[in-house]
């Protein structure tokens, strides 16, 4: 961002290769910023692809509003994200999905929330809709769940799916690891980094933003290959520091206590009164594809698997 006063009072950015889900996503971001009295800028920044570029344009928008679109031709992650810090024109940076919703207040909600807790970076959960009333089973072990938190807790790391970042309290914002562009945990490494140079990142459970999950996600192999890259992620970014032997450590570590658990609960299932809540053996599963991950990672060492479609 250039060092003059910026033209938008937010910037909302979708990295996207265009998926379907788009439109319903800039729909949600529009209806959320027509509720404000401040100048908003979409950012669309297509990645590795032109195909949709100009077909994201046709939309109502309120005097307020206004929608770029940016190619960033070079796919990754990073490389998507990084043509958002150099497109940045804005006193507030807005980060969502491409297959998120957010809701009616969220821009609102997130800038009353960095006023409020004097905050560089609001961060936000992300509310899991699952429509098959089969997938009982995925509820049950939280797979796909925001981590439980206070209002005002102060964190390390986020991602950046759902997220505020103040540019007039953090200038010259680094660019995010190109090493990461075809992994995953770019964001986490991003924010870590943030974090060291002495950002102050807390937790919002107000800033929300909605994900109805795909049905072809709603099986064992795609939630095994979700937990086993959560602990490859783990490994590159916040282990990153840590010797193969101590990762080795770590992940069999985790492997042996999902085993145990999983043990547990047969044990408890057998047992006519459990005094044990079933809650506690739900994580088994995630404890041992983690320990897989951070052990894969260990041994292989490379941080270019051919992307995650995570």
């Amino acid at each position: 961002m250039g060092t003059g006063k910026p033209r938008y009072h937010v910037m909302v950015a979708i990295p996207t290769m265009g998926r379907e889900s788009l439109s319903a996503t800039i729909d949600s971001v529009i209806n959320s910023a027509a509720r404000t009295d401040c100048r908003v800028k979409i950012l669309l920044v297509f990645n590795g692809t032109t195909a949709s570029v100009h077909g994201h344009m046709d939309y109502f928008l309120p005097d307020n509003v206004e929608i770029e679109t940016v190619h960033e031709p070079n796919r990754g992650y990073s490389n998507a994200r990084n043509a958002i810090i150099k497109n940045l024109d804005a006193s507030v940076l807005a980060m969502v999905d491409d297959d998120e919703v957010v809701n009616p207040d969220w821009i609102a909600t997130g800038l009353s929330e960095l006023r409020k807790y004097n905050a560089d970076v609001i961060a936000g959960p992300v509310q899991y809709i699952i429509s098959d009333p089969a997938a009982g089973w995925i509820h049950a072990r939280r797979v796909f769940s925001s981590p439980d938190r206070k209002d005002g807790q102060e964190l390390e790391v986020c991602s950046s799916n759902n997220l505020f970042l103040d540019t007039s309290r953090l200038r010259n914002l680094p660019n995010f690891d190109e090493q990461y562009n075809f992994t995953g945990g770019e964001d986490t490494d991003w924010t870590m980094r943030l974090h060291r140079d002495g950002a102050r990142i807390v937790w919002s459970n107000g800033v929300s933003v909605a994900e109805f999950v795909a049905a072809d996600r709603l099986n064992r192999q795609y939630i095994r290959r979700r937990f086993q890259n959560n602990g490859e992620i783990l490994a590159l970014t916040i282990y990153h520091d840590k010797s193969t032997t101590w990762l080795l450590g770590a992940g069999t570590l985790r492997i042996a206590a999902g085993i145990g658990k999983t043990l547990l609960s047969k044990l408890a299932s057998l047992t006519p009164v459990s005094r044990i809540p079933s809650w506690r053996y739900n994580d088994a599963e995630a404890l041992v594809w983690r320990g897989v991950g951070i052990i894969r990672q260990s041994v292989l060492g490379s941080r270019q698997r051919g992307g995650k479609n995570i």
